[in-house]
């Protein structure tokens, strides 16, 4: 799950059917919160836009771009809070890499933890790769 507090958006992966739901997150007047959901986006594929399975999910909170760890086709996605897929994300001259944590910067930079390299990739707010970051074993 993953939390826009400047929209109210609420983001929750579907990783059985392959999309994302959006749900708009409600304080209701007695203090407690209310989800409604909102759409879904996403279907299984390998397209812009489709999924495999997709998990680990992080909003840039200033521009509401939505980052998605697409499993089973091993790169990131980028998603506006339409639903709009934006970009995809890979490490260039990687062959295989598997995104375990996705989390953006203040500066708009998406980090994203690979498990199967043992490092943090930084990417820039426009997709390029700003740096790898050894992670000590």
């Amino acid at each position: 799950m993953a939390f826009d507090p400047q929209r109210g958006l609420l983001y929750s992966s579907d990783a059985g059917n392959s999309r994302i739901q959006q749900f708009d997150l409600i304080t209701t007047p007695g203090g407690g919160l209310s989800a409604v959901y909102r759409r879904s986006f996403g279907a299984y594929g390998r397209a812009l836009g489709e999924l495999a399975y997709p998990q680990y999910l992080a909003v840039d909170e200033a521009s509401g771009r939505l980052a998605v760890g697409d499993m089973a086709n091993r790169r990131i996605q980028i998603f506006d809070p339409e639903g709009n897929a934006l970009a995809e994300l890979t490490p260039p001259d990687v062959d295989t890499w598997q995104v375990m944590g996705l989390a953006f910067a203040p500066d708009g930079a998406l980090l994203a933890a690979d498990a199967l390299n043992g490092v943090i990739w930084v990417f820039e707010p426009d997709g390029r790769l700003r740096q790898r970051i050894e992670v000590p074993s």
